[in-house]
């Protein structure tokens, strides 16, 4: 074996052995054909190039040391990676870093030598899947369960936006952590939320739900639900036993129950009962309804019902006071004492 020494100026030590064909630096017995430091860098018989190892398992081996690509004043650096058939580069340019597949084959995500996520050459995302949808510009699945998240800030909102080429933001889903509701956007403004305790609530007091048609037909919504009591009076100084009144309201249509005891009628009205919660509509005539119990009236009836008049909350009786083929109105019933119980149904113009 002839190994030489050789020092230049103090500043590094080469050590040349001609019978192995090795080369050392700062080695004073170089074990593989190219030996620098302990282990700094070393190749091997099988021309792998090991960094911090002595026993590179690859072509390229770094063990403990960080490969460092810098780029100067014009260009970029970074790793080119290439097969017979697939090319993939790893870029650092002046503002942007790039990671590449130049070629028509998807690029895989993997953890524990398992695939997690692809991005197909065409652009779409498949997490949990090797084949997400065509349609699919992101696609979520699972062997069980298989869940999307969205996590903002305690006091913030958790957003999910839709838009379109030549807008960003047309719907919207946006879930408020501070207030606690989800609210549902369309054509860039919110329509409908739920709130804390479940309930639909409408952005706006127009907006309804188009039942029995495809279409967005004002004939076919339903835009109002309510209900609710009222107070029946026939007016003036007239005091009462009880005044008893419950409504609901469900679009146009209203169906109003009273139960109304008069103790002194004084100068209220003997034959007209006032207060119903909306007023008829303009446009319907008269609406009838019906009594269901009546007593201590002011004079005897065959039969006794009601009507409401258009564009008024006011009720009338009509009825019988003696054997008739027709009905008589506006009777005069009502005095101290008198109780009646009823329903009107009628409709309102919104």
């Amino acid at each position: 074996m002839s190994i030489s020494k050789i020092t230049n100026s103090g500043v590094s030590n080469i050590t040349l052995d001609s019978t192995n064909n090795r080369v050392g630096i700062n080695q004073t017995v170089p074990a593989h054909p190219v030996h620098v430091g302990t282990n700094d860098l070393i190749v091997d018989a099988n021309g792998k190039v090991g960094i911090g190892t002595s026993s590179p398992q690859s072509y390229l081996n770094a063990s403990t040391k960080v490969l460092h690509l810098k780029q100067d004043t014009v260009n970029g650096s970074g790793v080119v990676m290439e097969s017979d058939s697939c090319i993939t580069e790893l870029l650092a340019g002046s503002n942007t870093s790039y990671l590449y597949n130049y070629t028509v084959d998807p690029m895989v995500f993997g953890t524990s030598n398992t695939e997690r996520m692809r991005i197909t050459s065409t652009g779409n995302v498949g997490i949990g899947t090797a084949s997400p949808d065509s349609n699919h510009k992101l696609e979520v699945a699972g062997s069980g369960t298989a869940e999307a998240g969205i996590r903002s800030g305690d006091s913030n909102e958790a957003i999910l936006n839709f838009g379109r080429t030549s807008d960003r933001l047309r719907g919207r889903i946006t879930y408020n952590n501070s207030s606690e509701y989800m609210a549902f956007w369309a054509d860039q403004g919110e329509k409908w939320r739920i709130n804390a305790a479940g309930h639909m609530v409408p952005a706006n007091t127009n907006n309804g739900i188009i039942l029995g048609s495809t279409a967005s037909v004002a004939s076919n919504l339903l835009n109002d639900y309510e209900e609710g009591t009222w107070t029946p009076t026939v007016g003036g100084t007239a005091t009462y036993t009880s005044q008893l009144g419950r409504y609901t309201k469900i679009g146009r249509l209203v169906v109003a129950d009273y139960d109304m005891t008069i103790s002194s009628i004084g100068t209220g009205s003997t034959s007209i009962l006032s207060g119903f919660p909306f007023a008829c509509t303009t446009s319907g005539g008269v609406m009838t309804g019906m009594l269901g119990y009546y007593a201590n009236l002011s004079q005897n009836v065959y039969s006794l019902s009601s009507y409401i008049i258009s564009n008024t909350t006011n009720m009338y009786f009509t009825g019988h006071t003696t054997a008739s083929s027709n009905i008589g109105n506006n009777l005069i019933v009502l005095q101290s004492s008198a109780r009646v119980a009823g329903t009107m149904v009628y409709f309102t113009d919104a």
